[in-house]
């Protein structure tokens, strides 16, 4: 090989050479960096100061100050946590959000009365078996995922709904007086005692109650109700509705019965061989009250125009 080709080979090899350099380096260069596994946080948020500050004094935030989060594992521990806010409380120091109770999996009491909460989500907290959010500004719950709830109070709140009651098979009572539900269905089994007095209730179905034995529901919008079914009541009150009928045929165990302030034209409680309390005062139309004979009530609230007949009433 003659010296001219020898360098034309060579020249020919080294623009090979630094073109596959070039285009190494142009890949290398679009390649993306390798993603370093995130590393789960240990921490859980808590934006609200006032919660902090509550879960520091309970020593339940082991870091002891305030910074907006805790230690997921401390919140583990929690099994029962009240965060109430005494009466006489200022605004300024009541709790607003509860951002953080997703991080206390094993809670099986919380209470957080008297502050300004206007939601929460519960839906990691799967093990509680009872809620207290009395004098809140809650406009709704879902409570699907708590199935293993006994007890829920919901007083003086601005509820218009209620979710996932039927989802809580082993309930005991359950008390949302002094709220705004036009209309509630109730179908617990297990359901003992109800409290829905001072709202807007249209309706109200407890047909799958069958051991209710304490239905309060004074104050509301009922026109009628069905309790043919809740065999096992004891104490019923339906004070201050429109009731224009009630039929008692199957409440063989009443033993007091408020249905005072209603528009009932007829009553009759003959069956009721325990009732030991009727209060049927500032019922207009109603003039005879049906008993049986030798009934004998020991506490009978009536008006004059009312009278006690164990013979026909028209």
């Amino acid at each position: 090989m003659n010296k001219n080709n020898k360098t034309l080979s060579n020249l020919l090899f080294i623009g090979f050479f630094l073109t596959l350099a070039s285009c190494t380096e142009k890949e290398d260069s679009i390649r993306p960096e390798p993603q370093l596994p995130i590393e789960p946080t240990i921490y859980v948020d808590l934006p609200d100061e006032n919660f902090e500050r509550k879960l520091i004094e309970l020593g339940f935030d082991t870091d002891d100050s305030i910074n907006h989060r805790m230690l997921k594992s401390d919140a583990l521990q929690v099994i029962s946590l009240e965060v109430d806010s005494s009466i006489g409380t200022p605004e300024e120091e009541k709790i607003t959000d509860l951002t953080g109770i997703e991080a206390f999996e094993n809670l099986v009491f919380l209470s957080a009365g008297n502050n300004l909460l206007n939601e929460v989500n519960l839906s990691a907290n799967t093990q509680l078996e009872s809620i207290q959010f009395d004098a809140n500004y809650l406009q709704s719950l879902d409570v699907s995922h708590n199935t293993k709830l006994t007890d829920i109070s919901l007083v003086l709140n601005d509820l218009t709904k209620i979710t996932g009651l039927n989802e809580a098979t082993n309930l005991k009572t359950l008390n949302l007086s002094w709220n705004y539900l036009e209309d509630l269905s109730v179908n617990n089994a297990s359901l003992e005692g109800l409290n829905v007095e001072n709202n807007l209730l249209a309706t109200l179905n407890v047909t799958g109650c069958g051991s209710l034995t304490s239905i309060i529901a004074k104050q509301n919008a009922l026109k009628t109700i069905d309790l043919s079914t809740n065999i096992a009541l004891k104490y019923v009150t339906l004070s201050a509705n429109n009731m224009i009928e009630m039929n008692l045929e199957n409440n063989l165990n009443i033993e007091k019965l408020w249905l005072s302030w209603n528009e009932l034209k007829s009553l009759d409680v003959g069956n009721l061989a325990l009732l030991n309390l009727l209060d049927i005062r500032q019922n207009s139309a109603l003039t005879c009250i049906k008993i049986a004979q030798g009934q004998l009530i020991d506490t009978v609230n009536k008006q004059d125009h009312q009278e006690l007949n164990t013979d026909f009433c028209p």
